[in-house]
């Protein structure tokens, strides 16, 4: 018998037949079989409470209507109509499944085990990872859920991991405009460690600045040799705050300046 695909009305396939073994459908829909070898995706249908049911499924519905039978075909669920009394109770979920949940299950379990709830965006400032190997703190992973910027890691290492949303190196932390083309933002206190917020050159009414990277307490601010012994460079207005750029106090033709505590 010759195996014939339909989906959506339209022929995609013609091979021997092998049933729906090897046939992949589009969500929401499941692979059906009929008595001539024919093949073709139907669309599922919903339960009263949202539970999924595939094409030709036949039973008793659930929740709030429990007592009448019904029968999905392609997509319509087709049910009695008795009126069902106080002998069916409210729908309720095992939360605890991981098929693809509907709408009405995601409500209810959001609303009665705080599982399934929609992703809140967080803050600037806001924790978005956080694992304690001393088991000091719960466990977070929320990566994926700063509304601005990235979720950064905190300097420095440790054993306990703790990642906030911070802006990156590049981000707009301000910005005023006088003219009113765009709305007034101040965040530079997010800019991510190792950035400062800063002017980004244009000149005009309207100011802009963005997150850029400075040099820590230590670091070469400004070096020139007279004797071509070294790449010369002036970021004597880098320096993060609370230092400047400051003589290491070597004498001779050649100069080296560091970012030194004010």
């Amino acid at each position: 018998m010759s195996l014939r695909i339909v989906i959506g009305g339209v022929l995609v396939a013609c091979a021997a037949s092998t049933g729906c073994a090897n046939v992949r459908c589009p969500a929401g829909t499941t692979c059906f079989e009929n008595k001539r070898g024919r093949v073709s995706c139907k669309a599922d249908c919903e339960t009263n409470c949202g539970n999924i049911v595939p094409h030709r499924w036949r039973g008793l519905d659930d929740g709030s209507n429990c007592c009448n039978e019904c029968t999905c075909r392609n997509g319509h669920m087709q049910c009695e109509e008795k009126a069902c009394g106080d002998s069916c109770t409210d729908c309720s979920y095992d939360c605890t499944t991981k098929e693809i949940w509907s709408d009405k299950k995601k409500e209810w379990c959001c609303e009665h085990e705080m599982l399934g709830c929609p992703a809140v965006p967080l803050a600037l400032g806001e924790t978005c990872y956080q694992f304690c190997e001393d088991s000091s703190c719960d466990f977070i992973d929320k990566r994926d859920q700063c509304e601005k910027g990235e979720c950064i890691a905190a300097p420095g290492i440790r054993f306990n991991s703790l990642s906030t949303c911070q802006l990156p190196a590049g981000a707009t932390c301000y910005q005023f405009c006088e003219d009113g083309s765009c709305a007034p933002l101040s965040e530079g206190e997010h800019c991510t460690a190792g950035t400062e917020c800063k002017s980004d050159g244009t000149i005009g009414f309207n100011s802009h600045h963005t997150c850029q990277k400075v040099l820590a307490a230590g670091e070469v601010c400004y070096q020139f040799c007279e004797d071509g012994s070294c790449d010369s460079f002036d970021k004597r207005n880098e320096c993060e705050k609370g230092t400047e750029c400051k003589s290491d106090g070597s004498i001779g033709f050649n100069s080296r300046h560091t970012c030194q505590a004010i």
